[in-house]
């Protein structure tokens, strides 16, 4: 098979292995002189095996293994046409596959689009947590098979913003008062700030 993107590549063999029951990730991949990439691996999620992490005498937080030496794996390659196509596919795969009511569930098969992002800040606004926003999109699509995400796909995005956000929230609040003025001038406010400018009331 041939596909004009890498992305293709890839968005078609995740759309398989949702079909057959098994997540996917990113392995392997050689760039050419453009930089482009020549060749590329997607395998299995159960592919290798994870080696326990020691730190000393510090306790490490256990986590669950998920990965147990499966063989399953795809690989793509460039072309004298620029296209991609598939040089190796390996079909088999030394666990038991995830049913079809559990595929919604692997990580290669969720995400939290920028639909979930706009709704879950809005559902922030009116007070409204992780869990609940999630049973709200279920409500809205019909089954949580159908949301697209998890709802801890949601408490990593929303901390994932605080991160992003860090100190800048009181900048952000100014610019917001800014920007209202700008399209309603009679709109006022006024803010003060301390001998460090940290942002100490607004009116």
């Amino acid at each position: 098979m041939e596909f004009e993107s890498l992305e293709e590549g890839e968005k078609f063999y995740k759309n398989y292995a949702h079909h057959v029951g098994f997540g996917v990730r990113k392995s392997s991949n050689k760039k050419g002189e453009s930089g482009e990439n020549k060749y590329k691996k997607f395998v299995c999620y159960k592919e290798g095996f994870k080696v326990p992490l020691r730190n000393g005498n510090k306790k490490v937080r256990k986590r669950k293994l998920t990965r147990e030496g499966c063989n399953a794996w795809v690989g793509f390659r460039k072309n004298i046409g620029g296209n991609y196509e598939i040089y190796k596919f390996y079909e088999g795969h030394t666990h038991v596959l995830a049913t079809p009511s559990k595929c919604h569930m692997l990580k290669s098969n969720r995400e939290a689009t920028s639909v979930h992002r706009c709704l879950f800040k809005s559902y922030t606004r009116a007070n409204i947590g992780a869990s609940i926003s999630h049973r709200l999109m279920k409500e809205r699509v019909g089954s949580f098979r159908n949301v697209g995400c998890s709802k801890q796909d949601l408490k990593n995005f929303q901390r994932d913003l605080k991160v992003y956000i860090n100190d800048a929230d009181s900048d952000m609040l100014i610019q917001n008062f800014k920007r209202k003025k700008k399209i309603n001038p009679s709109i006022y406010f006024a803010y003060e700030v301390d001998d460090d400018l940290h942002l100490k009331r607004v009116f």
